[in-house]
């Protein structure tokens, strides 16, 4: 009898963690970015030095909205590649979809953000460091962004 409710209730498990779906997300994704940063830490920010030049890019706070797309290249049940673009750049991310589905999580090199997923939309906000890589960037550049997709029929 023992034997029998240890192998029902292993059963049960597994059929639990082996049945869980993940949404699968639309491809494309339209929306806004609004970005607030201390230094120009992003190649996105039309304010940074390669956009602008070096003696025109802020050192100080600065702000901006602009509009992004993102892309899903590619989605492994919870797992995905994601490709974010503005008008001056693109961003390749990693992300995973938390176990009950309504969260997205990504990150890159310098940044991670926390989405929410909706019924049509990607909704959240997140943080990045300085995007040179060297310890005066880290230091000194850092940005919060919120982002608001909406996915194109």
């Amino acid at each position: 009898m023992k034997a029998l409710f240890c192998l029902f209730a292993l059963l049960s498990f597994a059929t639990f963690a082996f049945s869980q779906s993940f949404p699968i997300l639309p491809k494309e994704w339209i929306g806004t970015v609004s970005v607030t940063s201390m230094g120009t830490t992003s190649r996105f920010n039309p304010k940074h030095e390669d956009n602008v030049g070096k003696e025109k890019a802020p050192l100080d706070w600065n702000t901006y909205n602009e509009p992004r797309t993102l892309t899903i290249l590619r989605q492994d049940g919870r797992h995905l590649e994601l490709l974010v673009k503005s008008s001056l750049t693109e961003d390749r991310m990693v992300g995973t979809v938390s176990v009950d589905g309504k969260q997205l999580q990504t990150a890159d090199k310098n940044s991670q953000f926390l989405l929410t997923i909706s019924a049509d939309g990607l909704h959240g906000c997140g943080t990045s460091r300085g995007a040179k890589g060297t310890f005066e960037d880290w230091l000194n550049k850092y940005t919060a962004s919120c982002y608001d997709f909406t996915a194109m029929k």
